[in-house]
C-alpha cells in the first residue's frame, strides 16, 4: 500500500512536472526535488512492504511513508488546481488575476512552507531509520530475487495450489501470500509491460488475482470473453477490509455500522486520516470537524440520510482531499433536489457516481466544471437531470455517464475529452456529433435517443467523415424507444467502427445493416423492437466470428427464420426470445456447427424445433421457457420433436403452460 501511495505521488507530481508545467509557477524546483527524493523512497519500498509484518520498527516507517506520500501529493496537486490553473487565459482571467494577487501570494508562500515541512519529514525519516537499528531493506536478497519471486508467483496448470480459501486451517497461509513477498503484484516498470492504458494494467492485475485463486470470475463479457465482475470468499473479503482499515485505504458505511456512526469519534495520530461523525454534532467549530482523508479513500454510501441535504453540505466542505465518492443509497424520491455547489470544492476527486440519487428532479451545479481531475463521471440517473455545460473542463475523463433522461440549456461540448474511453446515454439532441471526432481512445460508446446527422451526404458517403476515429473502439449500442433510425446514417456510423466486436441494437429499423458496412471482428449482436420484416439471418450468419446472438421483443417481425448451409461458423449461443409473428424456422444441415446453448422464450407461434437441431451435436444446452404446453410436450421424451434433440445433455423447461 505505501509503494501504490509513493508511485501515485511520483505519477501525479511527473505529470503536473511534464504537462502544465505552468501550474507549478513559483514552485517548480521544489517540486522536481521532491519527485526525486519519493522516486528513491519507491525504489525502497517494496521490500520494505513485505517485512513490515515481521518488524513493527518496519511497519512504522512505512505507514509514515505513505501519509508523507499522501500529504505531498495533496499539498501540489492543490496548489495547481487552485492558483496554477488562473495563470493562462485572456483578459477576464488578468483581471481576475490581479484581483487575487495577494491571496495567491499567501498561497504560493504557504505551499513552500508545506513542501519544506514534508522535506524535513524525509530527513527525520531517515534519521530514524538509522537511529533505530533498522536494517538494510535489501540485504537478504540476492540480485535474481525480484525474478525468483515473479516466477513463484507465476501459476502452472500442472501444480495444485495448497491455498484453499474455506478453510481456517489455511487462513496464515493465505495472510502470508498477501502481505508477504511482493504478493497487490509488480509495477508495470518492473514486469516490463508496454500497456498504454491504465485499464489495460489494471486488467492485467485483475487476472493475476484470478490465476492465484483470490478472486473468481463471476462473469465474462461475451464478445470478448474479458471479466466483467468478480466475487471473492467472505475470509478473503474481511481480510481485505480489515487490511484496507489499517492502511486507512477505505472507509465504508452500510446499514450494518450505520448505528456505530453516531458514536464514532475524531482519529488521532497515529491514525492520521480523521473521520468525524458528520450527522451528530454539525455545530461544532470548523478546526474539530476538518476532514483529512487518504488520497485513495472510498467511501460508499449505503445509508438512507434524513438529513440529506446539510449532510452533504458538511460532507463537501469538509472532506476536501476525498478521492472516490460513491453514492449507492435512495434519496427522498417524489422531490425535487438541487445539488449543493459545494461540490465543486472536491477538486481531488477521480471518481464520483451520484446514480443512487432518487428524486423526481436533480439539478446538477456548474461548480461540477471545478473536478478538472475526475477521471470516471456516473450520473445514470432514472429520472430528469439537468446537466450544466460543464463538463468539458474535464479534460481527464475516462469515463462519462450521462443521465437517460436528461435537459441542457445549450448542447454539451464533449470534444476537449480526448482521453475518454466510455461514453454512456450520447445523444444529438444533447451534444454535438462532431465530437465524437475528437475522441480517439473511445472504446465504449452507447447512444440513448435520437440518432441524426445534419448536412449528411446520400448520394457520395465517402464524403461525409467518419464518425469514430478510435482504433481501440470495440462496443457499439442503440436505445431509441422514440422513434426509428435513419438506416443511412446507421450505415455510415458502422462503416467508422472497423474494429467492433460488440453491438446492440435496441430501435426500429426499416432494414439491417448492409453486411460489408459490419465489422468481421463482430463477437455479440443484440437485436431488440427493430421490427425486422426480412429475415436477418443470411447477412448474420456470413459474419466469421459471431460467437453470440440475440433476437428479443420484435426484433424479428416476420414469419419465418432460415440458418442456411455454412451459416454461423463459430456461433456458439443462439436466444430467440418474443418473437410473437415467428411461426418456423429452419436449421440446414451444417449450420451453426458450433452451437452449444439455445434457447427459446415467448415465442409462442412457433410451432416446432428444426430439424436441423440433430446434426449439431456440440449443442450442450437446451433452454425452453414461457412457451406453449403443446411445444413442451413435442420437445420432451417421447415426443414428436424429441428425437432431434435427445443428444442434448441439459434440456430444461420453464413456465410451459
Amino acid at each position: 500500500m505505501a509503494w501504490s501511495a509513493v508511485s501515485s505521488a511520483v505519477n501525479t507530481i511527473g505529470n503536473l512536472l511534464a504537462q502544465e508545467a505552468v501550474y507549478l509557477w513559483g514552485v517548480e524546483e521544489q517540486v522536481d526535488r521532491l519527485q526525486t527524493e519519493l522516486k528513491w523512497m519507491q525504489s525502497s519500498l517494496i521490500e520494505a512492504d513485505a517485512k513490515q509484518s515481521k518488524d513493527r520498527r518496519i511497519r512504522l516507517w512505512v505507514a509514515e511513508i505513505r501519509e508523507l506520500a499522501y500529504d505531498a501529493e495533496n499539498v501540489i496537486e492543490d496548489f495547481a488546481l487552485r492558483i496554477g490553473s488562473r495563470r493562462n487565459g485572456g483578459l477576464s482571467s488578468c483581471i481576475k488575476k490581479s484581483a487575487c494577487i495577494l491571496k495567491d501570494g499567501r498561497m504560493l508562500h504557504e505551499t513552500r512552507s508545506k513542501i519544506d515541512n514534508i522535506f524535513t519529514r524525509i530527513t527525520d525519516l531517515v534519521r530514524r531509520l538509522q537511529a533505530y537499528g533498522i536494517k538494510e531493506l535489501r540485504e537478504e536478497e540476492g540480485p535474481s530475487a525480484s525474478a525468483e519471486r515473479r516466477e513463484s508467483r507465476r501459476p502452472y496448470p500442472h501444480i495444485i495450489e495448497d491455498n484453499i480459501v474455506g478453510l481456517d486451517t489455511d487462513v496464515k497461509k493465505l495472510v502470508s501470500v498477501i502481505v508477504d513477498e511482493e504478493s497487490i503484484v509488480l509495477s508495470e516498470e518492473e514486469d516490463g509491460s508496454e500497456w498504454s492504458m491504465t485499464e489495460d494494467l489494471a486488467e492485467g492485475y485483475l487476472m493475476e488475482l484470478v490465476e492465484r485463486c483470490m478472486l473468481q470470475v463471476r462473469e465474462r463479457d461475451v464478445s470478448n470473453l474479458r471479466i466483467k465482475t468478480v466475487q471473492m470468499h467472505d475470509l478473503m473479503r474481511n481480510l481485505c477490509l480489515s487490511k484496507a482499515n489499517q492502511e486507512n485505504f477505505l472507509c465504508y458505511i452500510d446499514e450494518s455500522n450505520a448505528s456505530s456512526i453516531t458514536t464514532m469519534k475524531v482519529f488521532r495520530k497515529p491514525v492520521p486520516r480523521k473521520m468525524l461523525n458528520y450527522l451528530e454534532n454539525h455545530a461544532d467549530s470548523v478546526e474539530n470537524r476538518c476532514l483529512n482523508l487518504s488520497v485513495v479513500a472510498l467511501l460508499g454510501f449505503f445509508v438512507l440520510f434524513p438529513e440529506f441535504y446539510e449532510a452533504y453540505t458538511y460532507m463537501f466542505n469538509n472532506f476536501k482531499l476525498l478521492r472516490v465518492f460513491s453514492y449507492e443509497g435512495k434519496g427522498w424520491g417524489g422531490m425535487g433536489c438541487t445539488l449543493s455547489s459545494d461540490i465543486g470544492n472536491l477538486i481531488h476527486l477521480r471518481f464520483l457516481n451520484l446514480r443512487g440519487l432518487n428524486f423526481a428532479w436533480i439539478i446538477l451545479p456548474s461548480s461540477l466544471g471545478n473536478l478538472r481531475c475526475l477521471q470516471t463521471l456516473d450520473l445514470r440517473l432514472d429520472h430528469e437531470v439537468s446537466v450544466p455545460n460543464v463538463i468539458w473542463k474535464m479534460e481527464q475523463l475516462r469515463h462519462l455517464y450521462l443521465p437517460k433522461d436528461y435537459l441542457v440549456l445549450t448542447k454539451l461540448k464533449l470534444g476537449t475529452l480526448r482521453n475518454l474511453r466510455t461514453l454512456v446515454n450520447f445523444n444529438t439532441k444533447n451534444c454535438h456529433l462532431k465530437d465524437l471526432m475528437n475522441m480517439t481512445n473511445l472504446r465504449e460508446l452507447e447512444i440513448r435517443g435520437p440518432f441524426r446527422i445534419k448536412d449528411f451526404n446520400a448520394e457520395d458517403l465517402h464524403k461525409n467523415p467518419p464518425i469514430i476515429q478510435s482504433k481501440y473502439f470495440h462496443s457499439l449500442s442503440i436505445f431509441n424507444d422514440e422513434g426509428s433510425i435513419d438506416p443511412r446514417h446507421l450505415n455510415h456510423l458502422l462503416s467508422s467502427c472497423v474494429s467492433i466486436s460488440k453491438l446492440s441494437l435496441d430501435v426500429e429499423m426499416s432494414e439491417l445493416p448492409e453486411y460489408h458496412h459490419l465489422s468481421p471482428d463482430l463477437a455479440y449482436i443484440h437485436l431488440e423492437s427493430c421490427k425486422l420484416e426480412k429475415d436477418p439471418m443470411p447477412k448474420l450468419g456470413k459474419l466469421p466470428n459471431l460467437r453470440a446472438l440475440e433476437l428479443h421483443q420484435k426484433a424479428f417481425i416476420g414469419k419465418k427464420l432460415v440458418c442456411s448451409l455454412q451459416g454461423f461458423p463459430k456461433l456458439e449461443y443462439l436466444s430467440l426470445k418474443d418473437l410473437s409473428q415467428l411461426e418456423e424456422w429452419k436449421v440446414d444441415e451444417g449450420a451453426t456447427p458450433c452451437l452449444q446453448r439455445l434457447q427459446i422464450e415467448s415465442c409462442r407461434g412457433l410451432k416446432m424445433l428444426p430439424n436441423g437441431l440433430r446434426f449439431i451435436t456440440t449443442l450442450q444446452q437446451l433452454k425452453i421457457e414461457e412457451m406453449p404446453k403443446a411445444f413442451k410436450e413435442r420437445v420432451e421424451e417421447g415426443g414428436e420433436n424429441f428425437d432431434k434433440v435427445r443428444h442434448v445433455p441439459s434440456i430444461t423447461f420453464k413456465g410451459c403452460v
